[in-house]
C-alpha cells in the first residue's frame, strides 16, 4: 500500500475528537481520514467541519460507516462497552483496526475480537500511547542497556489520576457506570498495566488486588492496587481518582530507576521532574524536566505527542 491509509473514526467524544482526529489531520502524508461517525448531531458536525469532511462522509450510525468502501481502516474511539462489535464488524469486511483500551469491558469479548482479527487477517492495534511518553522511552533505553541489570521489580504510582467527563453531549458519567466502562478508574488507566508489563519486559502470569468503591452513586472502583507477576519478576500498580502520589520506580539486580513528577503527582498532569538513575558508580540524570502545557482542548501535551508515535507505528503496521 502506496498511497495514504483511508481512515474512518468512530467516535467524536473526547478522546476521538481532541486527541484521534487532530493527530491524524497532522499525518496527512501517511492516512487521509474520509469518514466520521457519532450518535450524537453536534459533536459529529463540530468533528466534521474540522475534518473538512461533507455530510456524505458523517455518519450517525457507525456500521454505515464500516461498511464504507473508500476505507482501508477504522479507529474506534467509543465507550468500551461497543468496542468489540464494532472491531469484530470491521475485521468481517477485512477493516485494519486501531482500537482504544480496553478492547471489550470482559475478557470473553476482548477475546473476541482478537479471534476475528486473526481470522480475517487484519491489523489490530490499542492505543498504548504511554509506550511513547518520553520518560518511558527514556527508562526502557537504560534497561535496554544493561545499566541497572535485570529488573527484579516495578512500582507505579498513579494515584493522582483526574476523573475527566466524557463528552457531555452523549453520557458523562459512562466512565462510572459498570455497564458501559467494565470498571473504574483501572479501566481508566490501564496504561499502568501495559506500561508495567512493558517495564518488566516480561508476560504477566498471575495477578492480584485490592479495589474499592467509596464514592456515592457509583458501582465502580475509584482506587485499585494491583500486583502482577511474571514467571521472573513482579510489579505494583497503583490507581486512583484524585489527589494521591504519583511516579515509577523501577529496581534491577544492579542499579534502579526513579521517574519522578513535579510536586509528587500523577503523569500526565503533572509535568516530568527528572528520569534518575543509580547504580554502583553513582546517580545521574537521564531525562530532565520538559514543558507540559495543554493544549486548545485542555489536554496535557504529552499525551498529544505520544499519539504521534501510535498513529505512524500503526500505519507501519498496516503497510508493511
Amino acid at each position: 500500500m502506496t498511497s495514504p491509509l483511508r481512515v474512518g473514526i468512530i467516535g467524536c467524544g473526547n478522546a476521538g475528537y481532541r486527541i484521534h482526529l487532530p493527530t491524524w489531520l497532522a499525518h496527512r502524508d501517511l492516512a487521509r481520514v474520509v469518514a466520521l461517525a457519532d450518535p450524537t448531531p453536534p459533536a459529529l458536525s463540530a468533528a466534521g467541519d474540522r475534518a473538512d469532511l461533507s455530510a456524505a462522509q458523517l455518519h450517525a450510525d457507525p456500521f454505515e460507516l464500516i461498511a464504507r468502501g473508500d476505507i482501508d481502516a477504522v479507529d474506534i474511539c467509543t465507550p468500551q462497552h461497543v468496542h468489540c462489535d464494532l472491531l469484530i464488524a470491521a475485521a468481517k469486511v477485512g477493516k485494519h483496526v486501531l482500537c482504544e483500551k480496553p478492547l471489550g469491558t470482559a475478557p470473553a469479548d476482548a477475546a473476541a475480537g482478537v479471534t476475528a482479527a486473526a481470522e480475517h487477517g487484519i491489523t489490530l492495534a490499542m492505543a498504548h500511547n504511554y509506550l511513547w511518553l518520553p520518560e518511558i522511552q527514556a527508562a526502557r533505553r537504560v534497561i535496554g542497556s544493561g545499566e541497572i541489570g535485570d529488573v527484579r521489580a516495578v512500582i507505579i504510582n498513579f494515584l493522582g489520576v483526574v476523573d475527566v467527563p466524557g463528552s457531555a453531549a452523549y453520557r458523562p458519567d459512562w466512565r462510572h457506570r459498570a455497564g458501559m466502562s467494565g470498571g473504574g478508574v483501572l479501566m481508566d488507566m490501564l496504561h499502568g498495566v501495559y506500561l508495567a508489563e512493558a517495564l518488566l519486559g516480561q508476560h504477566v502470569r498471575r495477578s492480584s488486588g485490592y479495589v474499592n468503591a467509596t464514592s456515592p452513586g457509583t458501582d465502580v472502583e475509584d482506587i485499585a492496587l494491583c500486583r502482577f507477576e511474571t514467571d521472573r519478576n513482579a510489579a505494583l500498580v497503583n490507581i486512583g481518582w484524585g489527589l494521591g502520589p504519583g511516579g515509577i520506580e523501577i529496581t534491577g539486580s544492579a542499579g534502579r530507576i526513579s521517574v519522578r513528577y513535579q510536586g509528587g503527582g500523577t503523569a500526565p498532569w503533572a509535568p516530568l521532574e527528572q528520569v534518575l538513575i543509580t547504580s554502583a558508580s553513582g546517580t545521574h540524570s537521564e531525562l530532565s524536566a520538559h514543558s507540559n502545557n495543554s493544549t486548545p482542548h485542555n489536554i496535557p501535551a504529552p499525551i498529544i505527542d505520544s499519539f504521534h508515535g501510535v498513529i505512524t507505528d500503526f500505519v507501519s503496521a498496516v503497510t508493511d
